[in-house]
């Protein structure tokens, strides 16, 4: 991305670990638990948002199709990015921010020396208005989508090289600071409200899940049709949790008349009667 460029905060002694800034496209994680964030630039190199919607299947004797029963939609998210380092300093900071995320795939747990866990590792993740919860405009602390990260790799670019401290060296040893990080993570999100539709229409935030609405759009409106009616319905023995009478028209012609409030009635009736 051309959004953050690398020598933005580097420059000798005074590199400092970013903070988390809502003008800027920078890959912000928070840890609900230990209240820690950790921040890098937005050096995005692949990412993915998908959400499988699943359904439970069972066959019956007789039906083409088996049964459907809508269980849940899931979102889940791939991020892959770089983390370029403009002088050794930027390095140094550069690593530590990627050792203090592996830090927050681990448990919270009570008191100094206890073993019991009392929290799980849930972070917020934010960037930009791409990965963000509500209607955007806040910080990761804030806005951050809730999830986890089930995994994370993180792959020094041997090709690049690394920066090499050699202070103290004998009793600390060599260090290496890579001159770019290649990471790479999974996020399951945990929805923190009920989303889908009712009589009134989207129950959720209406900007879900982009910080964008279809107001938006030229002050136009996304419709089903001229009635604002869906006419699609499924197939005897293939109910998937829609009611209503197979449609099987000539889609090159309209139809001529629209049946009655008690005729439409009886023809869904007549259509369940004869799933089995």
């Amino acid at each position: 991305m051309g959004v953050n460029w690398t020598n933005t905060f580097a420059g000798g002694n005074g590199t400092k670990p970013l903070k988390a800034d809502a003008a800027r496209a920078n890959i912000e994680f928070y840890n609900i638990n230990t209240k820690h964030v950790v921040v890098f630039k937005g050096f995005l190199t692949a990412f993915s948002d998908t959400y499988n919607v699943n359904f439970n299947e069972e066959a019956a004797y007789g039906r083409m199709d088996p049964f459907r029963i809508y269980q849940n939609t899931v979102r889940s998210m791939s991020l892959t990015w770089d983390i370029p380092a403009w002088d050794s300093d930027e390095a140094l900071v550069n690593l530590s921010a990627a050792s203090e995320l592996t830090k927050m795939l681990y448990p919270s747990y009570v008191g100094k020396k206890q073993s019991a866990i009392n929290g799980s590792p849930i972070i917020r993740l934010k960037f930009a208005n791409l990965i963000q919860r509500g209607t955007g405009g806040g910080t990761v602390h804030t806005n951050g989508l809730a999830g986890y990260i089930p995994n994370l790799s993180i792959t020094p670019s041997v090709d690049n090289g690394y920066f090499e401290d050699r202070t103290g060296a004998g009793a600390k040893g060599l260090k290496l600071y890579p001159k770019l990080l290649q990471m790479n993570c999974s996020f399951n999100v945990i929805h923190e409200e009920s989303l889908g539709h009712n009589s009134e229409g989207w129950r959720g935030d209406k900007s879900y899940p982009y910080n964008v609405t279809e107001e938006m759009v030229n002050g136009t409106t996304f419709s089903s049709g001229d009635d604002g009616e869906d006419n699609f319905v499924a197939a005897g023995g293939s109910i998937a949790g829609q009611t209503g009478p197979p449609v099987e028209e000539d889609p090159r012609s309209a139809p001529t008349d629209v049946p009655s409030s008690s005729q439409e009635a009886a023809a869904v009736a007549d259509a369940l009667s004869s799933r089995a």
